[in-house]
């Protein structure tokens, strides 16, 4: 709860709400599944608040202020790598550059399951300015890939770099893979309007649906697929 304001003696709250990211890995040492949940504020820059799991123990156990990462940055919670010790995420933090143009940054964050301490893995500018934005992270061997798409004025690329990371910085990195991607020439409007979060469409048995009702329905939206097929023909 965060006071907001006061009036008469009485005190506003405004509910705070958290993000939370899991992380699962193996502790190779001791072959011990393991569990990170962290949370943080959604609407502000706060304190992370971080609990592990041990599978051979079976209890939960929070990591002190001096374990944590930056308190600014925040994970990507649907894209993780575990590589020996190591979990890693793709993280991002607001910042505001020497004018004052507030920009948002892009980096590499582990978690050691031997030591339980975070780490921030920068990017060189080598790197960064090669490096799509934002980017998925996934492993291939013993190392971590980071993909994403590139706009250019005449081609979108997809995009993958593997990267040597011993849990704390990277130390070689190498291109995967450049694909050109078609580019659609024009955009479509649907007709769909909505407030905010009171729907999604998510691809279901080869269509895309509508769904914002509480009896879980679903509602195919016609003639959508048929231009998703005419335009990948192309």
């Amino acid at each position: 709860m965060i006071p907001v304001g006061n009036s008469s003696g009485l005190t506003c709250f405004m509910y705070e709400c958290s993000k939370i990211c899991f992380g699962f890995g193996v502790r190779p040492d001791i072959l011990d599944p393991t569990i990170v949940k962290v949370s943080y504020p959604v609407f502000q820059t706060g304190f992370w608040y971080v609990s592990v799991f041990s599978l051979n123990t079976l209890t939960w156990s929070r990591l002190q202020d001096f374990q944590l990462s930056r308190p600014s940055l925040r994970l990507k919670r649907k894209s993780q790598a575990v590589i020996g010790r190591f979990i890693y995420w793709a993280g991002t933090e607001k910042l505001v550059s020497p004018k004052g143009v507030p920009y948002k940054d892009y980096t590499l964050v582990s978690f050691d399951m031997v030591t339980r301490q975070f780490h921030i893995i920068e990017i060189t500018s080598l790197l960064k300015v090669v490096t799509p934005t934002p980017f998925t992270v996934c492993e291939l061997g013993n190392s971590v890939v980071i993909s994403g798409m590139i706009m250019t004025s005449e081609v979108t690329l997809f995009t993958g770099w593997v990267l040597d990371v011993d849990g704390t910085s990277i130390t070689r990195f190498s291109n995967l893979f450049c694909i050109p991607t078609p580019m659609a020439q024009q955009f479509v409007s649907l007709g769909i309007e909505g407030n905010a979060r009171s729907f999604y469409i998510a691809p279901h048995k080869e269509s895309l649906l509508l769904i914002n009702h509480s009896d879980r329905a679903l509602y195919s939206i016609p003639g959508v697929l048929e231009g998703v097929e005419s335009w990948s023909n192309h």
